[in-house]
This record gives structure tokens, C-alpha cells and sequence, in this order.
């Protein structure tokens, strides 16, 4: 899409639903770091909260990649769904963990590198933020790209590979199965859903 095409593109209207959420949001952070529950403080903290929500709700409605998306926490399918996976993320991470540590600890270092890649062609491009930043928050793999939906990952075990890389009747991993379905995306039929690179 070249310049013109994308200066077409119609910024969305900023919905209030988003701003309630991100204020209280960063509300409930801002409590929760602070600690300070005096009159003035609570003020100014609730004012920062404010103007940090409108202008972050305002970069939201900015669609992104030039092709009318735009960032939506509309779409995540209710906060039970996302505390569960959050829950979930924190139980992958401490096995990840595990599992580097005996590595680690082996003087033999089976240590066996290897470049996946995969696809996930998300709608909404906060749904490729997640799980990007969820396979690099757990050890042992890190997303170096993520670039037209194609996700480059690099494992450092065969065991981190085997849990990013395409199962065998040819769906995504579960970790990207399950974001999908915390932003109520659709997951693509295994033909067209990704593919491993060596």
C-alpha cells in the first residue's frame, strides 16, 4: 500500500469503552505501586491515570501496517479468558524455566538451536503483540520477527521448538491457539496455518 493509500486510511472513532478500561487500569496500577491513599495524591494520580488513558486510547484508534487495522480491547473475549491465559502464560514460563535450568546445569549443554517459523494472520494486530511477547517472556525461545503475519522464532532446545513449532495434523501451536481465542480470532484450517523453517 503506498503513501497516498494510507493517508486514506480513516482513523476510528476513539470509543469510550477503551478509555474506561485503560484508566482503570492504570488506576488499579497506580494504587497497587504507590501505596499512597492521601487526598492530593489520589487526585493527581487519578488526573495522570486520565490523561494517560485518553492519549493512549487516542494511539489506538490509529490504525496500523497501512491496511485500516487498529489495536482493539474489544475484542478480547471477557477477563476471565484473559486472567486464565495470563495464569496459564505464568505456568508455561516457570516450566520453560525448568527446563533451561537443566540444561544449563548439564555439563553436557544439550543445547540444539534452531530458527521456527510459522504464520498467524491475526486481525487484530494487539493479538500479535501478545503471543510475540509471550513467546519471549517464556525461556528458552525468543521471537526475533514478526513481519506480514510470519512469525521467526529462535529455540534454543528441541524441546522450546517442538512447543512454538506447528503440531502434526498441522495447527498452530497451543500457545497461539490460545490467544487466538482470547481475541476471539479465527484460527486458519491447517493447510494454510504456518509453516517450520530449520
Amino acid at each position: 500500500m503506498d503513501r497516498q493509500e494510507h493517508q486514506k486510511v480513516p482513523r476510528k472513532k476513539l470509543s469510550l469503552r477503551h478509555f474506561l478500561i485503560i484508566f482503570f487500569v492504570l488506576l488499579g496500577l497506580w494504587f497497587l505501586l504507590s501505596g499512597h491513599f492521601e487526598a492530593n495524591l489520589v487526585i493527581y494520580g487519578v488526573a495522570a491515570c486520565a490523561v494517560s488513558a485518553w492519549l493512549g486510547a487516542g494511539m489506538l484508534a490509529t490504525p496500523l501496517r497501512g491496511d485500516g487495522r487498529s489495536v482493539s480491547f474489544g475484542k478480547i473475549t471477557g477477563l476471565p479468558k484473559l486472567i486464565a491465559y495470563c495464569v496459564w502464560l505464568l505456568i508455561e514460563i516457570v516450566k520453560a524455566n525448568i527446563q533451561v535450568a537443566m540444561v544449563v546445569l548439564n555439563p553436557k549443554l544439550p543445547i540444539d538451536p534452531c530458527l521456527v517459523r510459522f504464520r498467524m494472520d491475526f486481525q487484530n494486530p494487539l493479538a500479535d503483540f501478545v503471543l510475540a511477547n509471550s513467546i519471549t517472556l517464556t525461556p528458552g525461545t525468543v521471537t526475533i520477527d514478526v513481519r506480514d503475519g510470519e512469525y521467526y522464532i529462535h529455540c534454543l532446545t528441541a524441546a522450546a521448538a517442538d512447543g512454538v513449532r506447528l503440531q502434526e495434523n498441522g495447527k498452530p501451536c497451543d500457545m497461539a491457539c490460545r490467544v487466538a481465542k482470547l481475541f476471539g480470532e479465527e484460527i486458519l484450517p491447517p493447510c494454510a496455518a504456518g509453516e517450520v523453517s530449520p
